[in-house]
């Protein structure tokens, strides 16, 4: 099978939200609580969906112009839940809101692969870590993260949580990848460069 990837689109937004309520209803099934309701409701979650793709931190990888993959990259720790965490203020790229669909049996594996393309323009930007923030009580995704290289870096800590008015925030265990940055000074994240990089690496899957 062929994936694409290109950026998410503002009108990407509804299928950004039946992904995630997709993956909810699978998560349900194997006795996790992930997302079984929306942190803050559902305005504020779409507004945050829009936020990420208008500042071109959020992508869709395609297969028959249907989406079937989302993740969301940033280069900074935006709320600044990783700043008393080990290495925090080290140069990373930060990954959120990875979704893999179950509706294709071909997407199997295809989250490692995402991984994959998000180390390699970590590396390339010159990134020395790779980071996510995922659900307390999900363990099974912990060994997941654990079991692709990413070891524990504890959980936020509530006091940051409680400055940032964030003391619900329901992902507060932290996992970190070491990364081999080899920073290229020509690369740069945007949907040419990245798309390139992808289709070198993913594409024939």
């Amino acid at each position: 099978m062929s994936f694409g990837l290109r950026l998410a689109r503002r009108d990407d937004v509804d299928e950004l939200i039946f992904l995630r309520d997709e993956a909810a209803t699978w998560l349900r099934k194997k006795g996790s609580d992930q997302w079984a309701s929306t942190w803050r409701g559902d305005a504020d979650h779409r507004r945050r969906l829009l936020a990420g793709i208008d500042l071109c931190a959020t992508w869709m990888v395609m297969w028959r112009g249907q989406p079937v993959a989302t993740v969301t990259v940033y280069d900074k720790d935006h709320p600044g839940i990783w700043r008393r965490a080990p290495h925090g203020h080290e140069p990373a790229l930060y990954l959120h809101r990875l979704i893999v669909s179950r509706r294709i049996d071909g997407c199997r594996g295809l989250g490692g692969r995402i991984l994959d393309w998000a180390i390699a323009c970590a590396e390339l930007g010159g990134a020395g870590w790779l980071r996510v923030d995922v659900w307390t009580t999900n363990t099974g995704l912990h060994d997941y993260y654990k079991g692709k290289g990413f070891v524990p870096a504890g959980l936020i800590p509530m006091d940051v949580l409680d400055g940032l008015g964030w003391a619900d925030y329901p992902s507060r265990a932290l996992f970190q990848r070491k990364l081999a940055p080899r920073k290229d000074p020509e690369f740069v994240m945007d949907e040419a460069a990245a798309g390139q990089l992808w289709d070198q690496m993913v594409s024939n899957i």
